[in-house]
């Protein structure tokens, strides 16, 4: 497993189902993601705090 944008690549050295036979890879593409048009309407969950009278 690899960061994200990163592939795994089998290097075609060892056994295909054992993770040490592949190494990193580049991304298939750079092209940048377009800004979703909903990203106006949206904010990050904020957890709300819980009043108790004690």
């Amino acid at each position: 497993m690899f960061p994200y944008p990163y592939l795994a690549e089998y290097d075609h050295k060892g056994y295909s189902k054992r993770a040490s036979s592949y190494q990193r890879a580049e991304p298939l593409t750079t092209v940048k993601t377009p800004q979703w048009m909903g990203s106006a309407f949206f904010r990050p969950y904020a957890p709300l705090e819980r009043y108790t009278d004690r």
